[in-house]
């Protein structure tokens, strides 16, 4: 069997760091360890079978024979913290497929795309509604949520809307609580992945931001909503 020296499997002379780590007398254990398991039994052993032994002079060795029991393939593995380890199938795939929607960097691509449609999109068309919890103060000029319900139903313009997406984004639902918002979607909803939330789902996403949007509002205005 040939085997692809992984970052932890270079020889000795080339990784300093584990010739550090071990010690002569590791050293000298193991060697007779490893000369111990090259020598297999011929009357055991099918004869018809190569057997190999690869003996490096770093750590960890690589023991590579055909157990003398049988017909499998056995792997031995020495470290200087570790005993021997024996895989009856030493042939591990080098790549795995993972599932799609684990992909962090496609989760990021969501959350960025939901989050660039909450900022820019979302404001100008059906979420107009909530810019009207926030005012500009005119004394500060900065922007803040209504204080009264009559505040509120005097607050009819959409004056200075740059500031109050900011002051919703910042204060009361932005990326972190969008991202919360979506891992929870489609954590209690089988059918939703998110492979499938930047195109069969926007509805869905959009109108679960909306609820929350409005709760988290709520939450944090000083009267009650009639």
């Amino acid at each position: 069997m040939f085997v692809t020296p992984g970052p932890f499997l270079v020889p000795g002379p080339f990784n300093p760091l584990l010739n550090f780590l071990r010690s002569p007398l590791q050293r000298s254990k193991q060697n007779s360890e490893l000369a111990k398991l090259s020598q297999v039994d011929p009357s055991t052993t099918n004869t018809s079978k190569p057997t190999l032994a690869g003996v490096g002079y770093g750590l960890p060795y690589l023991y590579n024979a055909y157990d003398p029991t049988g017909d499998v393939s056995v792997l031995n593995i020495v470290s200087p913290v570790s005993p021997f380890f024996r895989l009856n199938n030493p042939y591990l795939p080098l790549h795995t497929i993972s599932d799609p929607d684990a992909d962090p960097d496609l989760r990021k691509d969501v959350i960025k795309f939901y989050y660039n449609k909450l900022k820019h999109s979302y404001f100008n068309d059906d979420f107009k509604r909530f810019l009207h919890f926030v005012i500009i103060d005119n004394n500060t000029k900065e922007p803040r949520l209504v204080k009264s319900m009559e505040e509120l139903k005097s607050n009819t313009n959409y004056d200075n809307a740059d500031k109050r997406i900011r002051y919703i984004l910042d204060n009361i639902f932005g990326k972190y609580e969008l991202e919360a918002l979506i891992a929870t979607l489609v954590a209690r909803n089988p059918e939703i992945t998110w492979v499938k939330l930047q195109t069969k789902y926007k509805s869905t996403v959009k109108d679960n931001v909306a609820k929350k949007l409005l709760k988290n509002i709520e939450k944090k205005l000083s009267f009650k909503l009639e």
